[in-house]
């Protein structure tokens, strides 16, 4: 790990003309983040079921509720929204805001309609965070990568002390 993952260092972003300073997100981001996708499930629930019936909203909001207790930074869903306008936009402002309090969301939604920015955007807020499943997925590379080390190193012992032992692995006995 390198000084700037390790003290959590900004990256230099320019939105809109202006030059500021992304940073990862702190753990108490991914939770806030975490509630309020939650509550972002559940508004868009609400506002599908607006027009049904009173005994039948209340079943599908009891459903919707059920749905959001669920969710968590791995999540599909979570994942869908992480990667969508709202969600991102949603993630980088809490990275703007650390150093940044005066910007708003709606500065920062106005500025990721612009594709170019959005990708740029989310490209930087992706390589400081390694959102969580990303982390996992590194994880899992690196374990494969130990493994296949250890494959390796394991077959290169036995090609090195293979004039000693047999087919079998056993050892032969050096007296003629």
């Amino acid at each position: 790990m390198n000084t700037a993952k390790a003290t959590a260092a900004p990256v230099q972003v320019k939105i809109g003309g202006k030059n500021m300073l992304l940073s990862p997100l702190r753990d108490v981001d991914w939770g806030e983040y975490e509630e309020w996708m939650r509550q972002r499930y559940l508004d868009l629930y609400r506002a599908e079921t607006q027009k049904e019936e009173p005994a039948l909203r209340t079943e599908l909001m009891k459903h919707a509720y059920d749905q959001a207790s669920l969710l968590s930074l791995t999540h599909p869903r979570a994942v869908e929204l992480m990667m969508s306008l709202d969600g991102a936009t949603q993630l980088t402002w809490m990275g703007l805001r650390i150093r940044q309090p005066e910007v708003t969301y709606e500065q920062t939604y106005k500025a990721m309609l612009d594709e170019k920015t959005y990708e740029l955007l989310f490209a930087k807020f992706d390589d400081i965070n390694l959102v969580p499943k990303a982390k996992a997925a590194k994880r899992a590379a690196t374990k494969r990568a130990q493994a296949k080390r250890r494959t390796k190193s394991s077959i290169a012992r036995k090609s090195t002390t293979g004039s000693r032992t047999g087919t079998s692995g056993v050892r032969k006995s050096s007296a003629k």
